[in-house]
């Protein structure tokens, strides 16, 4: 997933689309400001009322009952991103929480079905109101729920959250250990020799963002 993600899930028709973002008050915007700061707990909790609102035109996108048990909302993920310059500014061997990001007021909602299944659902906040910006077809949400039952991340898991490097394409779940921040890569990325699933502490996967970054020519792709 990166800054390009669509509103609706692949499946979903052009006048579904625009339905259910009526549903919901409007069309997303991408977010403009940089974050002043990492996530906090806050941004999850009020952006949870445009998670209900999203939910109920998924499960009229879907054909689902107006039940919860057709279909609920996981526990959610702040959603965080590095920005390309950002890193080509960092120091090579630069922490990764002294690295400016972007992104903020970006949540990344699982939603659970009642048949089976995960899919997602991802709210922001523009101009100050959360609103819808993914229903359904949401590959990052799952996968970041099942990344969150890995053993390693347990003791952290209500705090992990998505770290997203657009520019690179690269997605993690992010949490911390004994004090140590550590990532989980979404996918293989074997550019930055990093295999999908497997915990790494984040002081060994930054300097090969940035490297990656200080030759990356600014160009989408």
């Amino acid at each position: 997933m990166n800054a390009s993600t669509p509103i609706c899930g692949p499946t979903v028709s052009t006048f579904l689309c625009a339905a259910a973002l009526l549903l919901v008050s409007g069309c997303a915007q991408k977010p403009s400001k940089p974050a002043k700061d990492w996530p906090t707990d806050s941004n999850a909790a009020d952006s949870r009322a445009a998670a209900e609102k999203a939910l109920a035109a998924y499960r009229t996108l879907k054909g689902l009952p107006d039940d919860p048990d057709s279909a609920r909302l996981g526990q959610p993920f702040d959603e965080v991103w590095l920005r390309l310059d950002a890193l080509q500014a960092a120091a090579p061997d630069a922490p990764l929480k002294t690295i400016k990001t972007a992104g903020d007021g970006r949540v990344i909602y699982p939603v659970l079905l009642g048949a089976g299944g995960t899919d997602g659902i991802v709210v922001h906040k523009v101009g100050g109101a959360w609103k819808p910006a993914i229903i359904g077809g949401d590959f990052l949400g799952p996968r970041l729920a099942q990344l969150r039952d890995n053993p390693d991340v347990a003791p952290a898991a209500a705090k992990a959250y998505a770290l997203s490097v657009p520019a690179l394409n690269a997605n993690f779940l992010a949490y911390e250990r004994q004090g140590k921040a550590r990532l989980i890569p979404v996918l293989d990325y074997p550019q930055f020799k990093l295999k999908g699933g497997e915990p790494i502490d984040a002081d060994l996967v930054t300097p090969r963002l940035i490297a990656a970054a200080k030759q990356h020519d600014g160009q989408p792709g």
